[in-house]
């Protein structure tokens, strides 16, 4: 799929949509990227290469100036703040994570420790980056119902929807 941050959602780029609703939320605000974009908000680069996803939330870790850090997918347009709100009440866990009753996890709208990083990097020893993986190894995993929060209209039915193609973006309009 290419880099998404660069996309645009009317006409403006999807990853600053993303940044202008959630950047007053924190002074350390930033999206975490393996590619580098022309942007007017702030970019951090990975500090891993080729390590995927779960390299991105240990990047975001390492530049990360607080204990606990946010991990929101730059595709996901129609993010519900009080998924947040839902995450933070686990905020002494290693990882607040949701989870649909299928099993299915949404690693990329969640809220990680910078205590596990020892273990992503023990992982990424062991040629490992599937971050599923990282919840088997971690003290202290919370795991949110998605489905029961959407049931009792604790967070919208669309907020994990994002975007893996230009054609959802056209509809989502």
């Amino acid at each position: 799929m290419g880099n998404k941050a660069g996309y645009f959602l009317n006409e403006s780029q999807l990853s600053r949509e993303v940044w202008r609703s959630l950047s007053s939320l924190s002074d350390d605000f930033f999206f975490q990227l393996s590619q580098s974009i022309v942007a007017d908000f702030p970019v951090k680069m990975d500090v891993v290469a080729e390590k995927g996803p779960l390299g991105g939330i240990y990047s975001a870790l390492s530049h990360a100036r607080y204990n606990q850090v946010f991990i929101l997918a730059c595709d996901m347009p129609f993010f519900d703040i009080r998924l947040l709100e839902e995450l933070q009440k686990f905020s002494a866990y290693d990882i607040a994570v949701p989870q649909w009753q299928n099993g299915y996890y949404e690693p990329l709208s969640a809220l990680y420790s910078k205590s596990i990083t020892n273990e992503i990097e023990k992982m990424f020893e062991q040629d490992i980056t599937k971050i599923s993986q990282l919840y088997n190894r971690v003290s202290h995993l919370a795991e949110l119902n998605i489905d029961e929060l959407i049931r009792s209209s604790a967070i919208s039915s669309n907020c994990f929807t994002n975007i893996n193609s230009c054609a959802p973006l056209k509809t989502s309009l």
